[in-house]
């Protein structure tokens, strides 16, 4: 009986250490597309502000990521949009972010 405890205990170990190793990952991203006018702020001061965030500048169809590091809570990806909000408030700036697993 008292084996079977144990091999029960030692399943359930292995499965949580798999579950661990593979929330560690997987990380999201948020991925931010940018349209400037040309009666808003200069594109590089948005560049750095967006930097300043822990964004990355990429080129194709996204202009800026964000690696959460792992799993996000709806408050963490929330709580980012409203500092990118805070962030491009009055700099003419529109966007759209989008957060996802890596393709």
């Amino acid at each position: 009986m008292i084996s079977l405890i144990l091999n029960a205990i030692l399943a359930l170990e292995i499965i949580l250490y798999k579950i661990i190793l593979i929330n560690s990952m997987v990380s999201f991203y948020t991925y931010l597309i940018i349209w400037h006018s040309s009666e808003g702020e200069n594109p590089l001061k948005v560049k750095d502000r967006l930097t300043g965030l822990g964004f990355k500048p990429l080129t194709g169809y996204h202009d800026y990521e964000y690696d959460h590091g792992g799993i996000p809570s709806i408050d963490d990806i929330l709580g980012l949009s409203i500092k990118v909000h805070e962030t491009l408030k009055g700099s003419g700036v529109m966007y759209k972010l989008e957060s996802k697993p890596p393709n």
